[in-house]
């Protein structure tokens, strides 16, 4: 059977090109089981330009203008026109529906000869349909933990509103119309978990039975690591205590990550002399963080299996999940797990992780939870981050994952033979 993946350019990121990349190195150790399987190429890094002199000047400035005047205030459209039907929400869409088809069109254009196109992104979903000849599978993976109207509107244009408005605006409800009837369209809809399709269920539970469902776990590797580096050296090398508890934060700061809640639950943190204990902040530009002893802004780091070493536990407080790449390669890495009792995080406790599970995303909830795990003797969280590394190995590795894909190649290539016959 000839599979063609459609999706973005791989990278290290999260997302489908972080998936597709995971897929790509357990494939080279697996193998592909007789199959042909083609994948988006990876992407070509691009050097960041070097910020101007002038910014560079003004950086250190940047704490006393939050401190004088609050936080920054950025550009957000006018919601009047975002509620507008067929107004500046449909163009936002269409946009990223349009970028979406680019990557799409020549690698659809390059798999006349495939039995099975997996889109990885609704447009590209869509597109697949369109042009799919007879003999042709299309089936979609679900990525977000949410529609894919919902996540680029309120996630990267109107971050502060909440989440059911945004859903409500005229133009994100068309989006998640077509996009349950293209859930409808396709062959087989690939989700990691009935956990992770519960998520999309909580927003719209028409798609709880929308798709013809397949499901399958993920599985991930940070790459590389000092792994002759003492835990001390890597603290040091990332600007963290030698002599408290750390905790992790690993991610973009959107608004369905909940940050604003973890933010708000540090403030909530009993006095640091009496129950010792830090969060070090990965992601975030370093400026976007609040000043707080509690903190340790690190911005973007591209170190995670080292930085994963260096701490003592990872949070994900996310107000929606799927299935994240970094919680598994916290798991990898041995490390306790304190995550929010939702999505795919809860398939996550069911495997056997060493979860601390919080039931709410109240800053008091997480607060305690953060509390708990200072307060743990080191002993015990060895023991939660042991039954965390059991679990990657038994279940989330990348040669896992690309097994539970080839599986699911020869179940679709039975279906083929059988429509052709």
């Amino acid at each position: 059977m000839i599979v063609t993946h459609i999706g973005p350019p791989l990278a290290r990121t999260g997302g489908p090109a972080g998936v597709l990349l995971q897929l790509k190195a357990g494939l080279s150790r697996t193998g592909t089981g007789g199959h042909i399987v083609r994948l988006p190429p990876v992407a070509v890094p691009q050097a960041a330009p070097a910020p101007p002199l002038t910014a560079r000047m003004l950086a250190p400035l940047r704490h006393l203008r939050r401190v004088l005047f609050g936080k920054p205030r950025y550009y957000r459209p006018d919601l009047g026109a975002m509620r507008q039907r067929d107004g500046q929400t449909a163009r936002t869409l269409d946009g990223v529906w349009r970028e979406a088809e680019a990557y799409a069109a020549p690698l659809l254009d390059e798999a006349a000869d495939a039995d099975l196109l997996i889109a990885h992104e609704l447009p590209a979903a869509a597109m697949a349909l369109a042009v799919r000849r007879p003999h042709q599978q299309v089936w979609m993976v679900v990525h977000p933990p949410m529609p894919f109207a919902l996540f680029h509107i309120w996630c990267w244009a109107v971050p502060e509103q909440e989440w059911r408005d945004v859903l409500a605006f005229p133009d994100v409800q068309r989006y998640v119309d077509r996009e349950l009837e293209v859930w409808r369209s396709v062959d087989r809809v690939f989700i990691a978990t009935p956990d992770a399709l519960d998520e999309l269920g909580r927003i719209d539970r028409r798609f709880l039975t929308a798709g013809n469902m397949v499901y399958g776990l993920t599985g991930a590797s940070a790459p590389g690591g000092s792994k002759a580096e003492s835990i001390g050296a890597l603290r040091k090398r990332f600007g963290l205590p030698l002599d408290q508890p750390i905790g992790l934060f690993l991610g973009q700061a959107l608004p369905y990550r909940a940050f604003d809640r973890l933010m708000a639950a540090v403030e909530l943190l009993s006095d640091a002399a009496a129950m010792p204990g830090v969060i070090a902040v990965a992601g975030p530009p370093k400026d976007t963080v609040p000043r707080h002893k509690r903190l340790r802004a690190l911005g973007p780091v591209s170190d995670v299996a080292d930085l994963l070493r260096a701490v003592d536990f990872f949070i994900n407080v996310n107000r929606f999940n799927l299935f994240d790449l970094s919680i598994i390669e916290a798991s990898e890495a041995g490390l306790p797990l304190l995550l929010h009792a939702t999505g795919g995080n809860r398939t996550f406790e069911t495997l056997g992780a060493g979860c601390v599970m919080i039931d709410s995303i109240e800053p008091a909830a997480i607060a305690r939870g953060i509390e708990a795990m200072f307060a743990m003797r080191p002993d015990g969280r060895r023991a939660l981050g042991r039954r965390s590394r059991a679990c990657y190995d038994a279940h989330l590795t990348v040669e896992h994952h690309a097994t539970r894909h080839l599986s699911l190649y020869d179940e679709a290539s039975i279906t083929c033979m059988t429509s052709n016959s």
